[in-house]
């Protein structure tokens, strides 16, 4: 779908809510409201200010009803919650294990909560990439689902969409076309039309379609999910992330102008949240593929410049999305005569696929 030496990069997005309740009468009220103050202050971006309110809720339920509590498990799920939008997924990690632990000594049922720390902690690892102990982990938390729900159940599908996500970057488009099918097909039978939960089915079944060269297919998807995310929210980053699949689309359509608005609307997004993330540069990267292809040399030249910056900040200097780009700029150093500085970034690139 990209030229030859030029290869964008869709930045598939899901995200799995945490919703909490405050019931009257209910003697973690007081800590679920402030849980979910902090879930609309992470949905808006201010992560220290939710990490504040977590923190207080988890030193107040830890005192009142123990470490290994249902309140304690949710304050770390939230807490894994808030680290993972911030990109910090090893950290969030830790956060996801103890929620895991915690609910692992429940009872039956407690059961379906111990799914739902098993899916976050496996949705994390996809995100780090280590797809095979997140399968682990998500099909545990399927079959917990599927043995104590019915079979048209929002958290099965939750499941579902998850392993969806997985088997499509592991590269195993059978088996995530069946799932992601099966769970956008629950989410049009039980939620809103404009449920996030629908727009991340539509997001990630239209970039597997785009990955296989489906684009008719794959058209209506990402401009369903863009649609879904400026309604809840013009940007947010899910937003961002919509804009930027449907750069990707429009560009492997040759709609070049298109794509230039879609790749810009995502990079003003990922700017004003101020927040380096794979995604952002991934914007940035796909921009400068844009102006690369048509020879737009000195306004690609920065853009795979701030991509690459912004790589080294999100993800380490060794992280192997920074070698695609990499490549991408030591190919338009090449036809622009400059073959010192294209034979030292290709270099680059090559020793970091080689140490991954």
């Amino acid at each position: 779908m990209s030229n030859n030496y030029v290869n964008g990069i869709l930045a598939i997005g899901l995200t799995i809510g945490f919703m909490t309740g405050c019931a009257t009468g209910d003697p973690t009220a007081h800590t679920d409201s402030i849980r979910s103050n902090a879930r609309l202050s992470i949905d808006k971006g201010d992560y220290k200010k939710a990490d504040e309110m977590l923190q207080d809720a988890l030193a107040k339920d830890i005192k009142k009803f123990g470490a290994e509590s249902e309140a304690v498990a949710r304050d770390y799920l939230l807490i894994g919650d808030n680290l993972k939008e911030q990109n910090k997924l090893e950290e969030a990690e830790e956060f996801y294990q103890k929620s895991i632990e915690a609910r692992r000594k429940e009872l039956r049922p407690g059961l379906l909560k111990l799914a739902e720390s098993l899916t976050a902690q496996g949705d994390n690892l996809v995100d780090q990439g280590q797809l095979e102990d997140a399968e682990v982990l998500l099909l545990q938390g399927r079959d917990i689902r599927r043995e104590n729900l019915p079979g048209d159940s929002v958290d099965l599908a939750r499941s579902k969409l998850s392993l969806g996500k997985l088997y499509l970057q592991a590269g195993a488009f059978s088996e995530a076309e069946t799932e992601l099918k099966n769970a956008m097909a629950t989410f049009e039978k039980k939620l809103g039309k404009d449920d996030k939960r629908l727009g991340d089915a539509r997001t990630n079944l239209g970039s597997l379609y785009f990955a296989q060269g489906k684009l008719d297919q794959a058209e209506p998807l990402l401009k369903w999910a863009l649609e879904i995310y400026k309604t809840h929210d013009p940007a947010s980053v899910d937003t961002a992330n919509a804009e930027n699949n449907l750069g990707e689309y429009y560009r492997a359509r040759n709609r070049y102008a298109d794509a230039e608005t879609s790749y810009k609307g995502a990079i003003a997004i990922y700017e004003k949240r101020n927040q380096p993330s794979p995604k952002f540069a991934s914007a940035l990267n796909n921009l400068a593929v844009l102006y690369h292809s048509q020879k737009k040399y000195s306004e690609a030249e920065p853009l795979y410049k701030r991509a690459i910056k912004t790589y080294e900040d999100s993800v380490g200097k060794d992280g192997l999305e920074i070698a695609n780009t990499l490549n991408n700029y030591a190919a338009m150093e090449s036809a622009l005569g400059n073959k010192t500085e294209a034979q030292r970034l290709k270099q680059r690139a090559n020793k970091i696929i080689a140490s991954n």
